[in-house]
């Protein structure tokens, strides 16, 4: 199993505007977290799960090619590099089996149409009914309603935790919004959790802030709670707005955030790449 940061985009968001709650100590204790003072970066992306026998599984589905930002949070630098990290793999949008939606917020679904038609046309999408059901059917989010219109007989929904296939289990995740998931990936004595907007940088784990856009901020707690606990020690984590798709660990009793031995500026390509 080989797993592969997808970058589709950057955004630098001032970090009073996304994290009030955050105060000047707190940062002070994480300072590697700000790129400058007061901007925290984040990415905009997706993961690729490839060497799963035949199936190739997109966790996440980007910005697409445009994606906007209300200035008072900050800008987005670049956005619409999705298809270009595919290229770059040697995979087509035709190869990809699974499209697997840790959430749907508009900039997760981005690609997975263009021009009213599915980008990804042989692939199943895969979202929780209470995100479909949120966003589909109630919130009219309508950035996200043309995105999904053109795949909606492609769409899977489910309900209960399952195994997509072996190695890649699927667990409802709830409070950033109705229907958000983690993708936890195993494979010999390893472990990814892919948290998605869980949390969107590793402060909201270090010191459990609320996130931004989260629709419940108390059972998003709760969910990251819980994450941190399921998570055994030194499991590799990544969210899908983590700063390059970086993955890290949390360490020194939950009050440390490392990107591991020898893992500064490398992707999860080549932190988490073995035989299945």
């Amino acid at each position: 199993m080989v797993l592969t940061g997808l970058v589709d985009g950057q955004m630098r968001l001032w970090a009073d505007a996304i994290y009030p709650r955050v105060s000047a100590s707190d940062w002070s204790r994480h300072q590697h977290l700000l790129v400058d003072d007061g901007i925290v970066r984040m990415s905009l992306g997706g993961f690729l799960v490839r060497g799963i026998g035949e199936r190739t599984v997109l966790i996440d589905a980007g910005a697409g090619p445009r994606f906007d930002l209300p200035s008072a949070l900050g800008q987005v630098v670049t956005c619409g590099l999705m298809p270009g990290q595919l290229a770059s793999l040697g995979v087509a949008p035709a190869d990809i089996t699974d499209v697997v939606f840790s959430h749907l917020h508009h900039d997760h679904v981005g690609w997975a149409s263009v021009d009213g038609e599915p980008f990804f046309p042989n692939a199943t999408y895969w979202c929780h009914e209470l995100d479909w059901c949120h966003f589909m059917e109630s919130a009219g989010d309508q950035r996200v309603v043309s995105a999904l219109e053109p795949v909606r007989d492609q769409v899977e929904l489910w309900s209960l935790d399952f195994t997509l296939v072996p190695g890649i289990e699927l667990s409802f995740s709830p409070g950033h919004t109705p229907g958000s998931v983690c993708i936890f990936l195993a494979a010999a004595d390893e472990m990814m959790a892919l948290i998605g907007d869980v949390a969107h940088n590793p402060i909201e784990l270090l010191i459990d802030v609320p996130g931004p856009g989260d629709l419940d901020p108390h059972r998003a707690s709760l969910t990251r709670t819980f994450i941190l606990q399921r998570i055994r020690a030194n499991a590799w984590i990544c969210g899908s707005h983590f700063p390059d798709l970086q993955c890290g660990v949390i360490a020194n009793g939950g009050s440390q955030w490392l990107w591991g031995p020898c893992l500064a500026g490398q992707t999860p390509q080549r932190a988490y790449a073995h035989g299945e």
